[in-house]
């Protein structure tokens, strides 16, 4: 729980710091970096579309005994001229996981990483942003898992 308690202060503070720069959005992910369904906030290093930025959101999937809730983070980098953009990012996202089996009620957690490669839509000014990307799911430096992500938001 304090793993939690202190991403999600890290993710504000990062927040409060680039409220000043340009090139934010909001959106919403299928699979990608929050596994099932998450959440997201991506914001750019710098006033430029292009180069570095990061995103960090929060996922949920719910099934009859289980309930996962992830927190992804992701630094990106971005080419291209607008509106399309080669997208290119390295994630770690932290899963907590609890599992209601036989009266028993289990809950355990760790970290999953996600290198990225994929496109952009993203005009220069406000509007939408769509993304679409490939990659594989690491657990544990050993496991790879092929994988894959699409989402759609806001840009403003």
């Amino acid at each position: 729980m304090k793993k939690i308690l202190l991403g999600i202060v890290c993710l504000l503070s990062a927040t409060m710091l680039l409220q000043a720069q340009g090139n934010k959005a909001v959106y919403g992910e299928l699979g990608g970096n929050g596994l099932v369904f998450s959440a997201n906030y991506d914001a750019r290093f710098s006033k430029n579309e292009n180069g570095f930025g990061f995103r960090a959101g929060i996922g949920l999937a719910t099934g009859i005994d289980v309930t996962i809730i992830t927190f992804p983070v992701a630094l990106n980098y971005l080419v291209g001229k607008a509106p399309h953009h080669l997208e290119l990012g390295m994630g770690a996202t932290y899963i907590s996981a609890t599992v209601n089996l036989f009266d028993s009620n289990e809950t355990g957690g760790g970290f999953v990483y996600l290198p990225t490669v994929g496109y952009r839509y993203a005009k220069e000014k406000k509007g939408f942003v769509g993304r679409i990307y490939v990659g594989p799911i690491i657990i544990g430096g050993q496991a790879f898992f092929p994988w894959g992500g699409i989402s759609a938001g806001i840009k403003f």
